[in-house]
């Protein structure tokens, strides 16, 4: 058995509600819910409060009924349940049903469940009236409807359920303090005995620098405040000092690793003082930051120098000319995977063992330096997951002043060696880069030589070959040709070792030429340096 309690039924053509001119019936009447109540204009479902809602007796399958003044052809019909003691959830397994003069239906309708408590809301007058809460209900109603949303709202509100499907998968564990009364007591160890406790100690910061003066026992809250504070006069001036070394190679002050006494000062330190009080005053934005530097006049300067400066000033402290350094180690092999189209996008997970060279050594106290290639694309994803062990770390990386991670490095010292050459020239990973841009050359441009020479040369350093250096590579190619045709070993073996075997439909000549001539540009100063 069921009630049936309806605060108002709205019965629309156009705009005009015509359900108030009709007459209500129902099924019965108990409560004084007079079956009037639910057409009499006021949808107001407080049944206590208002007395405008209708309400049946209790029985198998209750109704109430309108009839209209007139057949009219409807638009639309609106239903406003009882709201109070939360019966606004509570309408469910109902129909409608619209009758014709003769009480034949034209019209049915089954409804199973009341719509969620989150989608209900009473509207008021005007759209400025809504309160926040009652936004988002709209909004969330209007996107999971997907009616009068534009493309890009409907594929943001995708996203947004992608996003929220892959949160719960997500569990990132985070630190926190201990409860006040279960945090343990610090003392002085006398003579550096644990055992021997001299004052206790409470946490601060060194008495060189300001102090933490807002509270008696600063936490580690108080200590990240303490370091981001404007008073505090090296946080700001580290944090530009490290993004100015990054795109220019070598800091405002040299040894970034040391602000102290014992450092190097600053080449301009109103620059730095500069930068440092506008990355304060734009709230730490080090977006802001690196488009100030990077847009500047100093930063777009071409790097090309003249002997008299280079002998004047021959590592670039006046910033008389633009940044000109090598790569990092890292960056190096990266990118040479980046532009033969190998490099692994994949983030996250532990680390990879890219392919290195077995050599059949031992590391002290230890096993077997050598490893095997991590399958499919984790032997080519960034330099950034590659397994390190301190004992035996990559040798190319190595190679190009990759630090051992004994201990923290701050700032990688940046040397030029014959040995950087040799890796970049003949290491397998570097060997297959080029053999990758090959095939990619050969399938991807199917046009002349010179059409292909241009594709590989801006492919590899973004900008496109003067006429002269169209012509050497031209040349060199034609040379590599003629020597792989008088040497089909050599051929094979440069156009498929490591990368595997050619494709059928390859000529393995064109292969090991276009092989050499992407190893020269991989091996070009401009490829390896920033510009």
């Amino acid at each position: 058995a069921q009630f049936l309690h309806l605060a108002e039924v709205q019965v629309f053509v156009g705009e005009t509600n015509v359900a108030t001119e009709g007459t209500a019936s129902q099924s019965s009447t108990d409560f004084g819910g007079n079956a009037g109540r639910a057409n009499d204009g006021s949808t107001d479902g407080d049944y206590a409060v208002s007395n405008s809602v209708s309400h049946t007796a209790q029985e198998d399958n209750p109704w109430w009924e309108v009839e209209l003044k007139e057949l009219v052809a409807i638009d639309r019909v609106v239903l406003w349940n009882r709201t109070d003691n939360g019966l606004h959830t509570r309408l469910k397994d109902w129909r409608l049903i619209l009758l014709d003069n003769d009480r034949q239906p034209v019209f049915v309708e089954q409804f199973q469940e009341s719509p969620p408590a989150d989608r209900v809301i009473n509207l008021p007058h005007h759209s400025d009236e809504l309160t926040e809460a009652q936004q988002t209900t709209l909004l969330a109603y209007r996107t999971n409807q997907g009616t009068g949303l534009s493309p890009e709202a409907r594929q943001l509100a995708e996203l947004k359920k992608q996003l929220e499907e892959i949160k719960p998968g997500i569990k990132t564990p985070i630190m926190s303090a201990l409860a006040t009364d279960q945090q343990r007591e610090t003392h002085i160890q006398l003579r550096g005995n644990f055992r021997v406790h001299g004052d206790e100690v409470q946490p601060g910061v060194p008495a060189v620098f300001h102090e933490i003066t807002d509270v008696d026992k600063p936490t580690r809250l108080e200590l990240a405040s303490w370091l981001v504070d404007r008073a505090n006069p090296l946080t700001a001036r580290v944090v530009v000092n490290r993004f100015w070394e990054h795109l220019f190679g070598i800091g405002i002050v040299e040894t970034s690793e040391d602000f102290g006494s014992q450092g190097e000062p600053p080449s301009h330190q109103e620059l730095l003082d500069h930068l440092a009080v506008e990355l304060m005053t734009h709230d730490w934005d080090t977006k802001w930051l690196l488009r100030e530097i990077v847009t500047s006049a100093t930063y777009r300067q071409s790097s090309r120098t003249s002997p008299e400066l280079a002998e004047r000033d021959p590592r670039n402290r006046l910033l008389a000319r633009g940044p000109r350094f090598r790569l990092p180690a890292e960056m190096i092999r990266d990118q040479a995977l980046a532009v033969s189209g190998q490099l692994s996008d994949k983030m996250l997970g532990p680390s990879v063992q890219p392919y290195q060279p077995k050599l059949g050594l031992r590391a002290a106290f230890g096993g077997s330096t050598d490893w095997d290639t991590s399958p499919g694309e984790d032997a080519y994803r960034r330099g950034l997951y590659t397994k390190w062990r301190r004992t035996a770390p990559y040798p190319s990386m190595v190679t190009f002043d990759a630090p051992s991670r004994e201990f923290c490095t701050i700032r990688r010292t940046r040397t030029n060696t014959p040995l950087q050459a040799l890796v970049t020239l003949n290491d397998p990973v570097f060997i297959q880069a080029a053999q990758a841009l090959a095939r990619r050359v050969l399938h991807e441009i199917d046009a002349d030589e010179s059409a292909r020479i241009e594709w590989l040369f801006r492919t590899i350093l973004t900008r496109p070959p003067s006429n002269e250096e169209r012509n050497r590579l031209q040349q060199t190619l034609t040379t590599a040709q003629s020597q792989f045709e008088a040497d089909p070993e050599a051929a094979r073996l440069i156009a498929t070792d490591p990368i595997g075997p050619a494709p059928e439909s390859a000529n393995v000549v064109d292969l090991a030429a276009w092989t050499f001539l992407s190893n020269v540009l991989l091996n070009l100063d401009e490829v390896l340096a920033r510009p």
